[in-house]
């Protein structure tokens, strides 16, 4: 794949069968134009991620944890958490994994 793709489509060849694609809060058309704004692949080449220290007592860090936490839960079927939930699970995982080493 050389990230040179210039359109992306659900239902074209190789993909799933369009009959059956949940499209979610969009249909096919806003789903299509949400798809191809985005960046290709050979623009993000040079994107460098650098690690952000989290505080879990800053309100906004954890509520990046707890989205974040919360998509993933949805994906799998598992129950989601609030945010205060969130720290206290925050809070026992720091200390267990500075224990560990």
């Amino acid at each position: 794949d050389t990230g040179d793709e210039t359109n992306f489509s659900i239902g074209g060849e190789g993909s799933r069968d369009e009959s059956t694609y949940d499209y979610g809060f969009f249909d096919k058309d806003e789903y299509n134009d949400l798809i191809n704004s985005l960046p290709r692949r050979k623009e993000l080449v040079d994107i460098r991620l650098l690690p952000v220290p989290l505080d879990f007592d800053n309100d906004l860090h954890l509520s990046v944890v707890t989205t974040c936490s919360n998509l993933r839960a949805l994906n799998y079927d598992i129950p989601t958490q609030h945010l205060q939930e969130s720290k206290s699970i925050c809070s026992r995982i720091m200390p267990a994994i500075s224990t560990t080493t």
